[in-house]
């Protein structure tokens, strides 16, 4: 199902029943191959994990990223780190070629933003995933190279 690049999208907070639709994404294998732990994450570990981070407000975000219509087109997570919130997010395999992903983190940094005016960024990444690399590189990202991976700072 691909859809045009000039789609509008929308995100929304994640709620515990988005469980099952977060846990196919983290374990869609193109996500697990460019994830620091390659393994498939089973339901009972997704689930602790996703109530855990839902319920911890001043430290993480998720956001559930849709088209206008409400179809689920991927996900981003802020996690705050010390002073930083660390990124992560995908796309689901349908909409993946799109130019989705560097619209909808975009959107997703701005919504932080607001929330957190002086909040720094990073993002870590495989020196083979160039999608994200190009993303982090189009939203002003700077790119440190640490070994197999790069790290991704805001500016």
């Amino acid at each position: 199902m691909k859809i045009l690049q000039n789609v509008k999208i929308k995100i929304r907070a994640a709620q515990k029943s988005d469980d099952i639709l977060l846990l196919n994404w983290s374990n869609d294998p193109l996500v697990r191959k460019n994830s620091f732990k390659s393994e498939r994450i089973t339901l009972s570990e997704h689930q602790a994990w996703l109530s855990s981070r839902l319920n911890d407000k001043s430290h993480c975000r998720i956001y559930i990223c849709e088209t206008v219509d409400g179809i689920p087109i991927g996900q981003t997570r802020f996690e705050k780190k010390k002073l930083t919130w660390e990124i992560d997010y995908s796309i689901d395999n349908s909409f993946r070629g799109n130019h989705l992903s560097e619209r909808m983190l975009k959107i997703s940094l701005e919504k932080v933003e607001k929330e957190f005016p002086y909040a720094s960024f990073l993002g870590y990444v495989k020196k083979e995933n160039v999608a994200s690399l190009n993303i982090f590189r189009n939203l002003s990202f700077t790119l440190e190279s640490k070994g197999d991976f790069f790290i991704c700072r805001s500016i």
